[in-house]
């Protein structure tokens, strides 16, 4: 269920910050009152009520109920915008490559004028992903980064390291 890994994942704070903010804004779309047993009466009632929210709003099952879903699940904004650009996209590039550290990812992104530092790229920091494309033209590189992370992003090339 759900609503069990959520409180799985804050409960042991392992995920960057604005991972967290956003399992915790997730929670609080439940319902369940802090501190509600699990089975109780508190609890019971909110999953209720929940899901007659849920089959007046026309069952869930509509395209804008779905994509409303993919905006409130962490990764979800860009989960859905591959999934809604696919079509449009190149193939990648196939170069499987390693991300920097965080100090040395964050300050080659502060420092190049084509790019700006957001904190969901802390998560690319010592990751692996596969090449997109090259831009020689500024010297960065797309690079898609596959689940759990589920980010494409535009990266210095000097901090990639090919695998």
């Amino acid at each position: 269920m759900r609503y069990d890994f959520i409180e799985q994942q804050l409960k042991e704070g392992q995920a960057n910050p604005s991972v967290l903010e956003e399992l915790r804004e997730e929670k609080a779309q439940f319902g369940v009152p802090a501190g509600a047993v699990k089975g109780s009466a508190e609890w019971r009632q909110a999953f209720e009520k929940l899901g007659t929210g849920a089959s007046r709003a026309g069952g869930g099952g509509s395209e804008l109920d779905f994509m409303r879903q993919m905006m409130g699940q962490p990764g979800g904004r860009d989960a859905l915008n591959q999934l809604l650009n696919q079509q449009q996209e190149e193939p990648d590039n196939g170069r499987k490559v390693k991300a920097a550290s965080l100090a040395g990812l964050k300050a080659a992104v502060e420092a190049h004028s084509a790019l700006e530092w957001d904190e969901r790229m802390e998560a690319l920091a010592g990751s692996e992903g596969t090449v997109k494309t090259d831009d020689a033209s500024d010297g960065t590189t797309q690079v898609r980064f596959p689940a759990p992370i589920g980010m494409v992003a535009w990266l210095p090339t000097s901090t990639l390291q090919d695998l």
